[in-house]
């Protein structure tokens, strides 16, 4: 089953390149790893988050001794007696208490978290538009294909239409007489070679049906009907494409993230070097014979500094901020590429824009060669020559339209995303 005769069978909705992109957005596997890593970044956040908030913790035990503890009470002499033995506890005995903890000052630890996990956050969204964005770019390749591979396969469908008529007329000349058989079997010969290349072209124009198919998630041989794309110049000046994209490219925009979420983690970090404060309190028990009351309430203030750890908060911290510069100096050599990037679409948008402007004039005056070269023949004033070459200067030219005209159109596509507009 061949794209172009399905398509032409089937008279379904010419689709757009942004029904594609929808379409596609939704079938991809990348994509949804990409939104499934914002989602994670998103719980993450929330997590940091929790860490100041209050929490209630429940804690049980079961105690087992080898003998029951004894405290001995010494007498007064005067008594004469010996020392009195008293349990102090049971041999076997329970506890279990419910307590409330609160942080008030941690130094900036949890703070920090916070703000790093939100950096985190931010650049996990800024990457999956970037994965939406690269996303689009490939849809709208495979687009540009179908389209492109579909003007291919009519052109050498017209050349071989072409030279069959041609070869009518060379055997009616020859067999009046008024050419020489070379003359038929060149253009017989001519004739074999144009449906090699109809060939050709309708095999290209099945894989690049079913390349895009593949991206839209729909059978290979899915039947493929699009809306044409139209060349245009650039809408912009090169020096504003610029500033907007170092502003709005998701690449850059997750590496500075990534530098903000990398700082504060050092200072997170670097924080525990520090007191923090809390507050507790809670209902306790201990079940046990020899208390006379046991269970009871109790609260209080807790602090907590680390004043030696070997180094290890001072290590993890410095560790941080290097990978911090790490990504800053990937970060401004990404935005030097990016510019570069601009300008290099930017150029070839305009150089492709010029190109179609020549294309289409040189297109109008193959296609008047080629009729003047076929009357000629036929009236006996031109030779087969002429008509052959006129043919083939008239598929070479359309190929040249079509080249210019879908590489405009890709150019102002990898332009916009270069931009970070896509």
């Amino acid at each position: 089953m061949f794209c172009l005769s399905v398509a032409a069978s089937v008279p379904a909705h010419a689709e757009t390149l942004d029904e594609a992109f929808a379409i596609a957005g939704q079938q991809d596997a990348a994509l949804q790893a990409a939104r499934e890593q914002t989602a994670a970044a998103r719980e993450q956040l929330s997590a940091a988050k929790a860490t100041r908030l209050p929490s209630l913790a429940f804690d049980g035990a079961y105690l087992r001794l080898d003998q029951a503890p004894q405290v001995e009470v010494e007498l007064p002499a005067v008594l004469q007696m010996p020392p009195l033995q008293m349990a102090l506890a049971d041999r076997e005995s329970t506890a279990y208490g419910l307590q409330l903890s609160v942080p008030v000052f941690t130094s900036g630890r949890i703070t920090h978290g916070i703000r790093a996990a939100e950096a985190a956050h931010d650049g996990a969204g800024a990457q999956l538009r970037g994965s939406e964005e690269d996303l689009k770019l490939k849809v709208a390749q495979a687009y540009v294909n179908v389209l492109r591979s579909r003007h291919l396969q009519e052109l050498a469908a017209s050349s071989v239409a072409t030279l069959t008529e041609h070869v009518a007329d060379a055997r009616n000349l020859f067999d009046k007489g008024f050419v020489a058989r070379n003359d038929r079997l060149a253009a017989e010969v001519a004739l074999a070679n144009a449906r090699q290349d109809e060939l050709r072209a309708r095999n290209a124009n099945e894989l690049a049906c079913a390349a895009y198919n593949r991206l839209l998630g729909r059978p290979f041989d899915a039947p493929v009907a699009l809306d044409e794309l139209a060349p245009a110049p650039s809408s912009g000046a090169l020096a504003e494409l610029r500033t907007q994209a170092v502003a709005q490219r998701s690449e850059l925009q997750a590496l500075g993230h990534q530098v903000d979420a990398l700082r504060e983690q050092a200072a997170s970090v670097r924080a525990e070097q520090w007191p923090t404060v809390g507050l507790f309190g809670g209902r306790y028990s201990w079940r046990n014979d020899q208390l006379v009351d046991d269970t009871f309430w109790a609260g209080g203030v807790s602090l907590s500094w680390k004043l030696f750890d070997g180094g290890l908060s001072g290590a993890k911290s410095r560790a941080y901020g290097r990978q911090a510069a790490a990504a800053d100096a990937m970060r401004r050599d990404a935005e030097s590429l990016v510019r570069l990037q601009v300008q290099q679409e930017w150029l070839q948008l305009d150089e492709t824009w010029s190109r179609v402007a020549v294309a289409t004039q040189a297109r109008e005056q193959a296609e008047e060669n080629l009729r003047v070269a076929r009357d000629r023949y036929t009236s006996g004033l031109g030779t087969n020559t002429e008509v052959l070459d006129a043919e083939a200067l008239r598929v070479k030219t359309q190929t040249g339209y079509y080249d210019a005209t879908y590489d405009n159109v890709l150019a102002g596509l990898r332009l916009r995303r270069a931009v970070g507009t896509l």
